[in-house]
């Protein structure tokens, strides 16, 4: 099997991921693009500061499982999940800080990246993709 055919297989196989990362991708963006700049003083603070850490984990680990599924792996129990999501999130909050200079950690952040985990961990028991990969918690 080629590249080529080997991208098509996995991309076949994955069009749950592929889809959770269009649509959270979009949401993103209108949110980064329209609703962030709304005139509601706290819906505006949130959708401003945590809604698109809610999202982050539901457009990056639909792709971490599409890497991983170049190798017929894939993250889908709730601790391994978890352990992804808290890492990432620990990385962005506490690592890029002292690199980026404008960049502010903030523990809140790191609770929008665990619960945006474990809405993906819903997602996908919901869509019970356990059955292929494995058993879902």
């Amino acid at each position: 099997m080629n590249i080529s055919e080997k991208i098509c297989d996995v991309l076949k196989n994955e069009k749950f991921d592929l889809l959770l990362i269009f649509v959270f991708g979009e949401l993103y963006l209108i949110n980064k693009i329209f609703l962030s700049d709304l005139n509601l003083p706290f819906l505006r603070y949130f959708l401003r500061c945590y809604c698109n850490d809610l999202i982050c984990p539901l457009v990056f680990l639909p792709i971490v499982n599409i890497i991983l599924a170049f190798g017929k792996y894939k993250v889908c129990r709730f601790v391994h999940l978890l352990s992804v999501g808290f890492t990432a999130g620990l990385f962005w909050e506490y690592v890029v800080p002292l690199f980026v200079e404008d960049s502010v950690s903030d523990p809140i952040d790191l609770c929008c990246y665990v619960l945006g985990t474990i809405f993906y961990w819903i997602a996908l028991k919901t869509k019970n993709l356990g059955g292929r990969y494995g058993r879902i918690l």
